[in-house]
């Protein structure tokens, strides 16, 4: 095989559609498909997708716990053994993809093991080192797709009812990026689902950032010609993000939101809902098409197929 595709967050929503559309299409047959979740034994939806496709066998599940720096340490570790000793090619792309979104659930910050904010460590610093930790085995003219969302935008329309004072507009709060990491403060009383999605949106502002930072980091070294890109999947009534949203919430997006956008996908491909078919396609792309982003697309921002800037505060 040319290379080795990476998917982190593959059981479901977007990952399990993006590993569908990887199956089906011609690059499973060049690239060996690594698809992580954090426990292999209970990714029941990515078994189903992988029981579906005659090729499965090519491609596998490993487990990478990204609630924890020490599995992303183990898991590095083991694919960086692999490629050196030639049991899997180089790795030709690498999505981004895994995240969570939750409540603060009691005006409590949810925190991993390691004693971090979830959102923080999850959504953004596991995947910061994830990726430094896997660059020794990249392709040197592969590609690293961060997947982000437009709550990364505190300006736009659509997040103003939970971005509800120009403290919350800037990501760095005052007392560093540590505050990011363990928060002193908890979530007022009824605030506690806004809070949660501002610490989403915090999250995937933090990526957009890491990608022009490593972008330009890895100018002039070896690895130069590596594309590093964001994308933009829009809003997905049945993405699997929204499990500790408020049940009528819950209810509009599996619903009415799913159906809907069928038809907005096809009316605005590009538009705010989209399907999740339609925006694992666009990762798929962004992993490997050359024809319309060029052989090595530097930094650039898509939402979905679109090319776009993203918010001044992620620049």
């Amino acid at each position: 095989m040319k290379g080795t595709f990476v998917i982190t967050g593959a059981n479901w929503g977007l990952g399990s559609n993006l590993v569908s559309q990887f199956l089906r299409s011609s690059y499973a047959k060049d690239y060996k498909g690594l698809f992580a979740v954090r426990i292999p034994a209970s990714a029941d939806t990515l078994k189903k997708v992988l029981a579906g496709s005659s090729n499965a066998n090519d491609h596998e599940i490993i487990a990478v716990d990204l609630s924890t720096l020490a599995s992303v340490r183990a898991a590095t570790k083991d694919l960086n053994q692999r490629v050196a000793s030639g049991s899997i090619p180089h790795i030709r792309a690498v999505v981004l993809n895994a995240a969570l979104q939750h409540n603060m659930l009691y005006s409590r910050h949810e925190s991993t093991d390691d004693g971090l904010e979830a959102s923080f460590a999850v959504n953004y610093l596991s995947h910061f080192l994830f990726t430094n930790l896997l660059l020794q085995s990249m392709d040197p003219k592969g590609r690293i797709v961060v997947v982000s969302s437009w709550t990364h935008d505190p300006s736009y329309y659509v997040n103003s009812g939970h971005i509800t004072n120009e403290q919350h507009k800037t990501v760095i709060p005052e007392g560093g990026p540590q505050v990011l990491a363990k928060p002193p403060s908890k979530a007022a009383k009824g605030d506690e689902y806004k809070a949660g999605m501002r610490r989403y949106g915090m999250s995937k502002t933090l990526m957009v950032m890491f990608m022009y930072e490593l972008q330009r980091r890895l100018a002039g070294t070896k690895y130069s010609d590596i594309s590093v890109l964001a994308v933009d999947p829009g809003a997905m009534g049945d993405s699997g993000l929204f499990k500790e949203s408020p049940a009528a919430l819950r209810f509009v997006l599996h619903w009415m939101l799913a159906p809907l956008a069928v038809v907005t996908t096809i009316l605005s491909p590009n538009g705010n809902f989209r399907t999740p078919k339609k925006s694992a396609k666009d990762l798929l792309n962004s992993s490997f098409e050359e024809g319309t982003l060029g052989k090595h697309p530097k930094a650039a921002y898509l939402n979905g197929s679109a090319k776009m800037k993203p918010s001044k505060e992620a620049i």
